[in-house]
């Protein structure tokens, strides 16, 4: 029997008007929940980060990469995760 894909929920947030006045460049912001490991990451992508890992303490959780527009996760084995959500949020 195969095994069911993790699933994650994704915002993707771009946009800040007090760090745009402070730093001339917009922020962008990732926030993963994942029900596997009931745990919310909130990760900064400041600097054209495209790619990171996600760790539930010590242990590696999750792999992330920015591919154009569209986002791919992977499991610590190197299995792709379901986006079961997927959010864009543009903020002043």
């Amino acid at each position: 029997m195969k095994k069911a894909r993790d699933t994650i929920e994704v915002t993707f947030q771009q946009g800040g008007m007090m760090e745009f006045a402070e730093t001339g460049v917009y922020p962008e912001h990732l926030t993963v929940y994942s029900p596997k490991w009931d745990m919310t990451w909130h990760e900064n992508l400041s600097g054209g980060i495209m790619e990171g890992s996600l760790y539930a303490g010590k242990e590696l959780a999750y792999t992330y990469k920015r591919i154009k527009d569209d986002w791919e996760f992977r499991d610590a084995e190197g299995n792709l995760v379901d986006i079961d959500t997927m959010g864009h949020v543009m903020t002043d």
